[in-house]
């Protein structure tokens, strides 16, 4: 399968709770105009909605 340049993949599983959301945060910062991020997490993404519904 070919790798996806403008795809970026961020597994937050291993990072310490407190630095979750700051590296995703910080990850969706830097995309590029026309870069998507997939985002594979091991917590409940409703406080992420909140903080992304601005």
């Amino acid at each position: 399968m070919p790798i996806d340049q403008n795809m970026v993949e961020l597994d937050v599983r291993p990072i310490v709770p407190r630095e979750k959301h700051p590296t995703i945060h910080a990850t969706l910062e830097r995309l590029d105009a026309g870069q998507s991020m997939t985002l594979i997490n091991d917590h409940d993404p409703k406080p992420l909605y909140y903080e992304f519904n601005f």
